[in-house]
């Protein structure tokens, strides 16, 4: 080949790829206002014609344009370098239709002349001669190509010794079809081109241009039939009444980078109404057991028809699927859960997805009949509320091959009272498929969970064409297995230190099977007798606080477990790296004397659920003081997502807080746990501390009797009686005091008790015959109290008891103390405290008053000496661990004699001092 025909070679190449460019583009726009000399396109010169406007159609199209030429009048200014050119959303080729012509074809062993069957248009350039001395034009076949490499598609053509591709994909955003050829090899004097496509490649009106190819005024083929597919290539919009257009950018190589751009005239499609949409979308898992983590499987159907004779099935541009009610998220399945952010997904781009294997949660397979083999790919969970909907759940959905990366987002909503899931994909690429498979994962930390009861279960999609078109498409799935999920339940608790008397931390678990109806509540924990707290060590958090679950950390102690969700592998909370729980004591709650506030960050994974603030209420008992927990009902459901707790773990360990029982009896933890169906179940699990033998038993009391003008015989004299323990030792159990027969009951005291109900009231109707002071380590504030006589319906003589509350902060703190008062044979006056509770206390006075209503009386003048020397009470003690100190106690007996001169003074001031300490302490009890 000469010089000449090489440059003239060149100059076709880049005019024939222009061309077939617009053709893809099948109109360009008016070009900008340039300067003359310039390089661009000739204002007004891009045309676009179709065979018809009918949407879903099989046009014919022919796309012409000019560049701008130089003042000779024909020479282009400059040369075509690279050309991309974005087709309006919805135009479509289907290269599948038709055969494909092999790059080893298109040559010069075969003229440049591809196999009948794959041509699939023709394009006529407008070039200069090789001379520059005038303009003239050529015409060649368009191929349709096997591609070459990863690619979606191409097209190809020969020219003068050079095969030319132009390679098609599918652009980021609106997923329309984008065009491209780059660094076209050299610039050519290209004027123009013509160039049409063929909606229906085998139509006989084509035979006449099967093979031609022409340059200037010398033509060679046409009128060659052959036998062709029936199937049509193009195909328009399946969108009506919004205008699409096509754009443009193309370089030279004069000025490489600096592209000119142009839009098209822009399309409308009508007759909509003419295309028949029928979509149909199945959902089912894989596997049935109720409540179970299932992988579940999605099937979206759109049949396509090849008929030339049919218009082009419109395209899916809006999904939106309602789960049946109980498939929902398995918050299991969130532990090594990730999400993928928006640049991770990169949704405005074609590069492959950065989302980390983590947020992986399935696979998607499309199959298309523009291309040979499925999309394939994955589900990528969205990271919540950092996504193009803020929402919590988002999916992207990508699919690749072929060259083709689709990246679909789609919405998911949760029920926030149900959990039912509500997907919505809107504003679908205006693409053909025939089938879009979603399969989630499966196994136990499947992303959904079937529904807790057997049954058939309906989802409903609605499925709206880009035509606007509705179908209304519903599936079915069976569950079976037990009408009614089980329900049985576990407790266990226990002390780290089962040392009696010794600090320790406690914890207490429930827990469920897995397959078992969610925990709902945990009612009634009720701990053993003697295991306490140092309620005085800890700062109570303020109710405000509490509540809103900010409590100091001061008041922390101890924090939780919690398993959540369906399937062998709960998700525990907390989880590493995110927030701690904690358990906080407050101040009094729902009419308890303390409380606790649980906090409990639902954090898992790439979920934030916000936090979870339970109540508990800490009764104490009056008799035993045994502490009852009353918590707040757990959450099922947060944000939409069931949580089907698994496991509670309560661990209180702050350091010298909870402390053990100072008696080995064996006892137990009790707790009454019901289920989100309601079902209840009591628990107990045994509990007992040991070691009791090598605690300590040395309790001290001391006995006061009378007072100034009230030791006489018949007299009234007050008593009062004084425990006191160092710490470190058992607890008593029991205390018996036997008054000697130097006193006797006044029966006529006893006789006017009141009833047990009116002491259980309030005490409005008792007459108090004492005082009584309790200090307990437990405790920053002494306890106060009133003795009275209570008529008790088993026993012959009333009881003494001793009415306590708290003071301050433990001002609902209640205990009540009651002494068994029998009067032997001998006719000596015993109180038998034989139900003390596993307290320590730091000391305990009881005193009874004297006078008119004192509770005793005088046998002769506990003055003289020789009464003095026989007023020895008995007294008994028995410890929480067994032991038992028996021991004759000397009474000291006070306001015997005369006092005078100083010694008078002191008396009368210390006698005076205990009445105002006396005269207080009733005030303050008169007070409650």
């Amino acid at each position: 080949m000469t010089s000449t025909g090489r440059r003239l070679g060149r100059r076709l190449l880049a005019a024939w790829a222009g061309a077939l460019i617009a053709l893809a583009a099948l109109a360009l726009a008016v070009a900008p206002a340039q300067a003359a000399d310039e390089f661009g396109l000739v204002p007004g010169s891009f045309t676009a014609t179709l065979s018809t406007d009918q949407a879903g159609a099989h046009p014919d199209s022919i796309v012409s344009f000019r560049l701008r030429v130089k003042d000779d009048g024909f020479s282009p200014v400059g040369g075509i370098k690279d050309l991309v050119v974005d087709l309006p959303p919805g135009i479509v080729g289907n290269p599948q239709s038709m055969p494909k012509c092999t790059p080893g074809e298109l040559d010069t062993r075969n003229g440049g002349l591809c196999p009948l069957a794959t041509q699939v248009g023709s394009i006529t350039l407008d070039l200069v001669r090789a001379d520059y001395t005038g303009p003239y034009s050529v015409t060649w076949p368009v191929y349709n190509m096997v591609p070459r490499g990863n690619k979606t598609a191409e097209f190809g053509f020969f020219v003068l010794g050079t095969p030319i591709f132009i390679t098609v994909s599918v652009r980021p955003g609106d997923r329309g079809l984008r065009t491209e050829i780059p660094r076209i090899i050299s610039p050519m004097p290209v004027r123009g081109t013509r160039l049409t496509l063929w909606g229906d490649p085998a139509a006989p009106s084509h035979n006449a241009m099967r093979g031609y190819r022409c340059i200037d005024v010398i033509c060679f083929g046409g009128n060659n039939p052959a036998q062709l597919s029936v199937r049509p290539f193009m195909r328009n919009p399946t969108e009506c009444g919004r205008p699409g257009a096509a754009t443009i950018r193309v370089d030279s190589w004069e000025n490489p980078g600096r592209y000119v751009t142009a839009t098209a005239d822009p399309i409308t499609m009508v007759g909509c109404d003419k295309l028949a949409f029928d979509a149909r979308l199945e959902v089912a898992p894989n596997q049935t057991a109720p409540g179970a983590p299932a992988g579940y499987t999605v099937d979206l159907t759109v049949p396509q028809s090849d008929n030339l004779r049919d218009l082009g099935t419109p395209d899916l541009r809006k999904a939106v699927v309602r789960l049946p009610a109980g498939v929902a998220i398995n918050a299991s399945g969130s532990d090594g859960l990730l999400g993928c952010t928006p640049a991770q997904i990169g949704l405005d781009d074609n590069d492959d997805p950065g989302c980390p294997q983590g947020s992986k949660i399935g696979t998607v397979q499309i199959k298309t009949p523009l291309l040979e083999e499925p999309l394939t790919g994955g589900i990528y969970l969205a990271q919540p509320h950092d996504n193009q909907f803020g929402s919590m759940l988002a999916l992207y959905l990508v699919a690749q091959g072929s060259g083709v990366t689709l990246k679909l987002p789609g919405e998911i909503k949760a029920d926030p009272s149900t959990g039912q899931l509500t997907a919505t994909f809107d504003d679908n690429p205006q693409l053909p498929f025939t089938n879009l498979r979603l399969s989630f994962n499966g196994g136990p930390r499947a992303p959904l969970v079937n529904p807790a009861l057997p049954g058939t279960y309906t989802t409903v999609s609605e499925l709206t064409s880009w035509s606007g078109e509705t179908e209304v498409s519903s599936s079915t799935f069976e569950i079976s297995g037990p009408a009614t999920p089980g329900f049985a339940p576990r407790l266990s608790a226990g002390v780290q230190n089962p040392a009696a008397g010794a600090f320790s931390p406690f914890s207490l678990t429930v827990a469920r099977a897995d397959g078992d109806s969610a925990l709902k509540s945990i009612k009634g924990v009720r701990l053993p007798e003697g295991l306490l707290a140092m309620i005085s060590s800890v700062p109570l958090c303020d109710a405000a606080l509490a509540a809103a679950g900010t409590c100091p950390e001061a008041s922390r102690v101890g924090h939780v477990q919690v398993a959540a969700g369906a399937g062998a592998t709960p998700v525990w909370l907390p989880q590493q790296g995110k927030k701690a729980t904690g358990v906080y004591l407050t101040g009094a709650h729902n009419g308890a004397p303390y409380g606790l506030s649980i906090v409990v960050p639902a954090q898992a994974g790439p979920f934030d659920l916000g936090t979870v603030v339970l109540r508990s209420a800490l009764h104490v008992d009056q008799r035993t003081t045994a502490i009852t927990a009353d918590t707040d009902d757990l959450p099922t459901i947060l944000q939409g997502i069931p949580l089907n707790i698994r496991e509670v773990r309560m661990i209180l360990d702050r350091p010298g807080f909870m402390f053990n029982p100072t008696s080995c009896d064996a006892t137990s933890v009790d707790a009454q746990v019901r289920s989100v169906a309601d079902a209840v179940a009591n628990l107990s699990n045994r509990f007992q501390v040991g070691g009791c033998a090598a605690l300590p038993f040395k309790p001290k009391l001391t006995l006061r009797v009378g007072e100034r003008g009230k030791t006489g015989n018949r007299r009234m004299p007050p008593l009062d009686v004084t425990l006191s323990m160092s710490r470190g030792q058992a607890n008593n159990r029991g205390v018996r005091v036997t008054l000697p027969r130097a006193f006797n009951s006044r029966l006529r005291v006893i006789n006017d008790a009141c009833s047990l109900e009116e002491f259980h009231a309030g005490q409005a109707g008792c007459k108090q015959v004492g005082t009584a002071v309790a200090k307990t380590p437990l405790l920053q504030e002494p306890l106060l109290g009133r003795a009275f006589f209570v008529k008790h319906p088993e026993r012959r003589l009333p009881d003494l008891m001793v009415a306590l509350q708290g003071q301050g902060s433990a001002s609902l703190v209640k205990v009540n103390l009651t002494g068994k008062v029998v009067i032997p044979r001998n006719l000596s006056l015993r109180t038998n405290f034989d139900t003390v509770p596993d307290v320590p206390i730091d000391s305990f006075t009881l005193s009874l008053q004297g006078g008119k209503n004192g509770v005793i009386g005088n046998i002769g003048n506990i003055c003289s000496a020789k009464v003095k020397r026989g007023l020895k009470a008995g007294v008994v003690f028995t410890g929480q661990s067994g032991k038992r100190v028996a021991r004759q106690q000397k009474m000291t007996v006070v306001g015997c004699g005369k006092a005078t001169g100083k010694k008078k003074a002191a008396g009368k001031k210390k006698s005076a001092g205990k009445k105002r300490a006396a005269k207080n302490a009733a005030k303050k009890v008169a007070k409650r």
